[in-house]
């Protein structure tokens, strides 16, 4: 921390030698030292108070910081593709007349995730539903509001109306389907979801933040089978991800032995949507149903391992329908857990070393002694960085003010330098 130093007059008296009443005023100048963190701040930007979706707004920012001369050179760049963004849009506009925004910006999606498929194939025999929805939007037969419609062998099935998991489970039959997959519409927002922000705070030693969920598919939906399984799987916490995401072996583990006669879980897919990477390329994904729940960590206080909560979860959750959750190179790929755990748990955090997320049912347990450390927050150390190449995390060494490597403990070998 940087100190600053300060210079004050200050006025003292000093004893003549007859006493108070003869004392002389003598005035000089004293240095106080004080520290950087108490300096009044100076004043900040942002532009967070402004609808980031608005465009107009945002161009009319940009032409303000630009004539306050504040980073002209950056906002230039904003300005230049808010326009480009906002000619782009009329277009579109102009090419679908009679529709609103929303519904003009999902059948783009429907598009692109129609020529994905085309392109790559159609697994889940899905295209007849992108088409019959894609000439439900273009006629106004249907409009992008948030209702739900239930699509099967290309035919419009219920809706539109509120969704429910009971519809979705009571029409997603094989009945319904006519030999093909099953869509639900209207549900998953009519742009691209995030899945991962560039930014991820878990530390690649096991330390914490990635956690370990309990998933399966719904008992009534497997199939020929009396229990669905339930696997154990590991997950990167990521706040930035709108839904959880899985690969296509996952799936299949899901499925059992009824893997061996069905390539997907038919009676638990939702169609497909599009999803992008902290704004880079989208690409499609399958969207499936399954239920998740976490078991308890603290097994010596309770005697054996039990579910955190008595009712399991069924959440929308993104595959990977091309690839496996290990890589050509027998390295893991990333499982991400989505936004369930924060919206059906307490979490928490603590500055300490060994960046942990504590979870748990209820707000008393979470702050006992011996679940959230009591530590100061002005001793943290800063964050651990990583080397993207060999997914080595760097941490500070307080005795050295250096950074340096720490290896995975679940991973093999020297630190590669």
């Amino acid at each position: 921390m940087t100190d600053i130093y300060k210079k004050r007059k200050c006025k003292t008296r000093i004893p003549s030698g007859n006493g108070a009443q003869n004392s002389k005023i003598h005035q000089s100048t004293i240095k106080i030292k004080t520290s950087a963190s108490r300096k009044p701040a100076k004043r900040i930007f942002t532009d967070s108070d402004i609808d980031p979706n608005d465009i107009q707004a945002q161009i009319k920012r940009c032409k303000e910081r630009i004539v306050q001369n504040i980073s002209p050179s950056a906002y230039r760049r904003t300005l230049a593709a808010l326009r480009r963004g906002l000619k782009r849009r009329k277009k579109m506009m102009e090419d679908t007349p009679g529709l609103n925004w929303e519904t003009v910006q999902r059948l783009d999606a429907l598009t692109t995730i129609e020529n994905i498929l085309v392109k790559k194939g159609d697994p889940c025999k899905e295209l007849l539903n992108v088409r019959a929805i894609m000439v439900a939007y273009r006629s106004q037969a249907l409009v992008f509001d948030g209702q739900a419609t239930y699509w099967g062998g290309g035919k419009l099935l219920e809706g539109p109306k509120a969704f429910s998991w009971d519809d979705f489970r009571r029409l997603n039959t094989e009945e319904n389907r006519c030999g093909g997959g099953f869509w639900v519409e209207g549900v998953f927002g009519p742009t691209p979801q995030s899945i991962k922000h560039t930014y991820k705070s878990a530390p690649a030693f096991k330390e914490g933040f990635e956690l370990d969920h309990v998933v399966r598919f719904r008992s009534e939906g497997a199939h020929n089978e009396t229990n669905a399984p339930e696997f154990e799987m590991r997950f990167v916490d990521d706040t930035g991800a709108d839904t959880m995401m899985i690969f296509r072996d996952d799936v299949q583990r899901l499925m059992g032995n009824n893997a061996t006669k069905d390539d997907w879980p038919w009676d638990h897919m939702m169609g497909f949507d599009l999803v992008v990477p902290s704004g880079l390329q989208k690409f499609a994904v399958l969207v499936i149903a399954v239920e998740v729940n976490m078991y308890n960590k603290r097994p010596e206080e309770l005697g054996e391992r039990i579910l955190m909560r008595d009712s399991w979860t069924i959440v929308r959750c993104d595959v990977m329908f091309e690839h496996d959750s290990v890589d050509q190179n027998g390295r893991r790929r990333e499982r991400l857990n989505g936004p369930w755990l924060r919206s059906s748990l307490f979490t928490a955090t603590a500055p300490t070393d060994r960046k942990r997320l504590f979870v748990s049912t209820n707000k008393k347990e979470l702050w006992a002694k011996s679940m959230l450390p009591a530590v100061n927050s002005a001793d943290a150390l800063p964050p651990a960085f990583m080397r993207p190449r060999w997914g080595i995390a760097h941490e500070l060494d307080p005795a050295t003010d250096r950074y340096r490597p720490v290896p995975d403990e679940s991973r093999k070998g020297d630190v590669p330098q």
